[in-house]
């Protein structure tokens, strides 16, 4: 369900957001000269993007799957009911950035959707199911 995957994402954002404030606490208090400006914008939103590409690289690749697909007790499941292999995995997470990259639309998708998918479900033939 929608709500599932919401909460899962918002798991996931806690979880790189308070990682992101401690190495932002770290670098802060280490750095004699703490970039301003554009720099810092820039800066920031790298390493925030970083982040969250490693969470979900480790979490994947460990695990087969994020804190937050435990927490809401959703597991992944190809279109043939089969458990994902761990390339297929790493592939659903380049997929992500293909819905995310053009303004979310691909999560969007899954509003007028009629199993409720997003492009990065179809595209890598996976879905999320609740335990």
């Amino acid at each position: 369900s929608i709500d599932r995957r919401v909460m899962t994402f918002a798991v996931a954002f806690a979880a790189v957001t308070a990682g992101f404030l401690g190495f932002l606490t770290v670098f802060v208090a280490s750095t004699p000269h703490i970039p301003t400006g554009l720099t810092a914008v820039a800066l920031a939103g790298a390493v925030y993007v970083a982040l969250w590409v490693l969470y979900q690289m480790l979490f994947f690749t460990l695990s087969g799957a994020t804190a937050g697909m435990l927490y809401a007790r959703i597991a992944l499941c190809t279109f043939d009911d089969q458990n994902p292999s761990r390339a297929t995995l790493r592939r659903r997470l380049a997929a992500w950035w293909v819905s995310f990259l053009p303004l979310g639309i691909g999560f969007l998708w899954s509003f007028v959707d009629e199993d409720n998918l997003c492009w990065h479900d179809r595209i890598t033939r996976m879905y999320q199911r609740e335990y």
